[in-house]
């Protein structure tokens, strides 16, 4: 069985992808990919000042 680290890890890792491979680069977001990423993957981390700028 896996660590939670790894795991932890390993989701990370999926979602990056998940929203990075959008524009062609699966290994770079653009800023429209980490604005989707913040909204959708964490929004509660983020206030909405900070993803208004963005």
């Amino acid at each position: 069985m896996s660590s939670p680290l790894k795991q932890v890890l390993a989701v990370m890792v999926t979602t990056f992808h998940k929203y990075s491979n959008q524009e062609g680069n699966k290994f770079k977001l653009t800023k429209g990919e980490m604005k989707e990423f913040c909204t959708r993957s964490c929004p509660t981390l983020w206030g909405r000042r900070w993803m208004r700028r963005a």
